[in-house]
């Protein structure tokens, strides 16, 4: 059972992603807005499935930044896309036990210790 995310499927999820963004850094901002500048050049998302095909990806679309940013970018593209695919690939079975765990877990409590 491979289901392979769309682009549509990735758009949206890095659209969540900027949203959720939108209360962080300048930097963090900044790298999600080049993530869906990336997104506008490509057909396929094959390339962000290994970490080092998106930085190689991204290098050719962003040629003018500096190398951390493009790795930034390449990493950001390739985390939102493998928990993609990994969502789109658990059983069944898989999904309804996880969601049993999260239904039984009480909330989560900070305590402070000496």
């Amino acid at each position: 059972m491979d289901n392979n995310v769309t682009l549509q499927e990735f758009l949206k999820e890095v659209s969540i992603e900027n949203e959720y963004l939108q209360e962080s850094t300048t930097y963090r901002k900044e790298t999600v807005q080049q993530v869906i500048q990336v997104l506008k050049t490509v057909r396929d998302v094959t390339p962000f499935l290994k970490r080092y095909g998106a930085l190689a990806y991204v290098s050719k679309v962003l040629f003018s930044t500096t190398l951390e940013r493009q790795k930034d970018v390449a990493k950001m593209l390739n985390v939102i896309l493998n928990d993609l695919h990994l969502k789109k690939n658990l059983s069944r079975e898989f999904q309804e036990c996880l969601a049993q765990r999260h239904k039984n877990r009480g909330p989560v409590k900070l305590v402070l210790t000496n």
